[in-house]
């Protein structure tokens, strides 16, 4: 693997890892196996990549179309369909793909999701941290909140929503104070 392509291959992983975890509902298995279909597909395709173009967003499609041939080989009931979840997504996502004056995108990143993440009801945080942060597969969650699967979609898509408004708007914040 070049050079660049491995150090941008380290600068996104996190980003990608996240991203491969809320498409598939966070099943960290099938998130990881995403992921490294995801960076198989990039190295095949880099001389397709137009500089100047945004890296991240170009992955995240990488990895949504790989999520979506996924799906209809195994027929995965974990990858997210909703269109206007996955609109929320890419939403979130992209808005850590423009650099920052103040530093680096990852610690922004950090800083506004930690932000609003303590903004989170304690079911909502719980259930997203569980997930997201200690990688804890979706039904053993479920089990260990005790809820049914059914409320814990309800409760994800929930906070997502209100992470992605809270994010945006912490994004527009810092950017009209720039």
């Amino acid at each position: 693997m070049p050079v660049a392509l491995s150090e941008l291959v380290e600068q996104y992983q996190p980003m990608l890892v996240a991203y491969a975890r809320a498409l598939m509902k966070g099943n960290s298995h099938a998130a990881d196996d995403l992921v490294q279909e995801s960076y198989v597909t990039a190295c095949g395709r880099i001389s397709e990549f137009r500089e100047g173009a945004d890296f991240g967003a170009w992955l995240r499609g990488i990895a949504r179309l790989k999520a979506m041939e996924m799906w209809r080989k195994e027929r995965r009931s974990e990858l997210i369909q909703d269109p206007e979840i996955l609109e929320g997504i890419e939403e979130t996502f992209a808005a850590f793909d423009r650099p920052s004056a103040s530093g680096s995108w990852k610690e922004e990143a950090r800083e506004r999701l930690s932000h609003c993440l303590s903004r989170l009801n304690e079911g909502l945080r719980a259930l997203v941290c569980l997930i997201y942060q200690t990688g804890v597969e979706f039904r053993s969650a479920c089990a260990e909140l005790q809820l049914s699967e059914a409320a814990a979609y309800q409760r994800l898509s929930r906070a997502r929503e209100l992470l992605r408004q809270c994010v945006q708007k912490t994004h527009s914040e810092a950017n009209s104070n720039e």
